[in-house]
């Protein structure tokens, strides 16, 4: 009887602990974001990029108009090549999206002849994210 016990509560023990890391480890990836994709080229890096500028990006960016974020979320994102979108489709202009972010990261954009000084483009950065289909 007493081994019985024993085990149910172990088993809800391991039943909470395991409950509680997945709810730790999904709200410690970031703050929210959602809204609608404006553009599929950052706004700083397409103006850096018209100007002659090569910038240096190893994934892609977006810029979004928030819908339903909280006040002071960013518009621009870095979304690292190794980030996959949740929903299996590719960002484009026009689409919604949802996910979370963490951190920036310096986007450098280099002159032409290098007469002009290189340009850093701070982007926050994707975590996760899906996109609706459209």
């Amino acid at each position: 009887m007493k081994k019985g016990i024993f085990f149910t509560l172990l088993i809800f023990f391991f039943v909470f602990l395991f409950s509680a890391k997945t709810t730790f480890a999904i709200f410690g990836l970031g703050q929210s974001f959602g809204g609608k994709i404006l553009h599929t080229k950052d706004i700083k890096i397409q103006a850096a990029e018209s100007a002659g500028y090569h910038c240096l990006i190893l994934g892609s960016t977006i810029t979004i108009a928030p819908l339903g974020s909280p006040a002071g979320t960013p518009i621009g994102y870095f979304i690292p090549a190794s980030v996959i979108p949740k929903t299996r489709t590719t960002p484009m202009t026009g689409q919604f999206i949802l996910g979370k972010y963490a951190g920036t990261t310096s986007i450098e954009c280099l002159p032409p002849h290098f007469v002009m000084p290189v340009i850093t483009v701070p982007l926050s950065i994707i975590t996760m994210f899906g996109t609706s289909k459209f």
